[in-house]
């Protein structure tokens, strides 16, 4: 395999060793989005490894990582699918039992009522509590304000571009109603 190819995997272990030490220090949402951008590189590494039978190893190893990166994501349905990817595509016998209890873990969080679920909101950005890391949106009908949960680093840059502007907002609402920033934009 090449070693451009090789390196992004090694990009999404830095991430993962990022997302670890987020969460040792109670970041949880920080560690959430070095694990996001961790699964983004070794989908899209796993998907580049030869379906050649002498890669089959490597490529079922890459494919559950990559499941696994997604189910620490939130992103159980994307697990699921790169179990199924990996099936599909010849799995190594010893990765099988791996790939299926990931699988299970992501079915299991499904089930369970766990898994986020995305919003979008349009309005204008009107506050920001740097300390609770949240961005105060007004709805585009001027009555319902939004509490939008984000990484402090985010919301400093957030605040810069878009205060007092209308922007469009996705998010993932979790159980307890709180939508965690997925993406901003401006809005006409």
């Amino acid at each position: 395999m090449k070693n451009d190819i090789v390196l992004m995997h090694e990009i999404a272990m830095e991430f993962v060793h990022e997302a670890e030490l987020a969460y040792k220090k109670g970041d949880f949402m920080m560690a959430k989005l070095f694990y996001q951008k961790a699964y983004a590189i070794e989908k899209e590494y796993a998907f580049k490894i030869p379906k050649d039978k002498k890669y089959e190893l490597t490529r079922s190893i890459i494919f559950r990582s990559a499941a696994t990166l997604a189910l620490n994501s939130g992103y159980f349905d994307e697990a699921i699918q790169m179990v199924q990817s990996a099936l599909r595509a010849g799995t190594h016998p010893a990765i099988v039992p791996e790939l299926k209890e990931v699988q299970k873990k992501a079915q299991k969080e499904l089930k369970n009522g766990t898994a986020n679920s995305m919003t979008k909101i349009t309005g204008t950005l009107i506050g920001a509590d740097l300390p609770n890391r949240t961005l105060k949106v007004l709805g585009r009908d001027g009555r319902q304000y939004y509490g939008i949960s984000a990484t402090k680093e985010n919301i400093i840059e957030i605040v810069k571009s878009f205060w007092t502007k209308k922007v469009e907002i996705k998010g993932k609402t979790i159980k307890d109603g709180t939508i965690n920033l997925e993406g901003i934009r401006q809005v006409a």
